[in-house]
C-alpha cells in the first residue's frame, strides 16, 4: 500500500471512531484506536524507507484526518467527563447511604457523665 492508501485508511478509521462515539460504545473505540496505531506504525516505516516530501493531495487528506480526530477527542473527552462525575455520584452516595443505613449504630460508642459535685 502507498501512504495516501494508509492516509484514507486512517480516515476511514477515525469514522467509524466517531460513529462508536455516538454509540457510547466505548470497547469498539477502543478497538478502533489499536487498529489505527497500527496504520500508523505502517506510514512511520513507509516514511522511514521513503522519506520524500508530502504531496499536496496528502497534505489535504492528512488536514482532513486532523479535523476527524480533533472532533473525536473532544468528544472522547466529553463522555469521559461525564463518566467520571456518575463514578463521583455513586461514592457520594454509598458514603451518604453508610452513615445513614444504621444511624443508631453509634450506640456503643457513648458515654457517661458523672457529676461529681454532687446533689443540689
Amino acid at each position: 500500500m502507498t501512504k495516501r492508501e494508509y492516509i484514507i485508511e486512517l480516515i476511514r478509521l477515525t469514522k467509524l471512531q466517531a460513529e462508536a462515539l455516538e454509540k457510547e460504545e466505548v470497547e469498539e473505540f477502543i478497538g478502533l484506536l489499536d487498529k489505527r496505531q497500527e496504520v500508523l506504525e505502517l506510514i512511520q516505516t513507509l516514511h522511514e524507507q521513503y522519506p520524500e516530501s508530502r504531496e499536496q493531495h496528502e497534505e489535504e487528506l492528512i488536514n482532513e484526518l486532523k479535523a476527524l480526530d480533533a472532533k473525536n477527542r473532544i468528544e472522547f473527552e466529553r463522555q469521559f467527563e461525564a463518566v467520571k462525575e456518575k463514578l463521583r455520584e455513586v461514592r457520594q452516595m454509598k458514603a451518604r447511604e453508610a452513615c445513614y443505613s444504621n444511624p443508631y449504630d453509634i450506640a456503643r460508642e457513648e458515654g457517661m457523665f458523672f457529676d461529681k459535685r454532687g446533689p443540689r
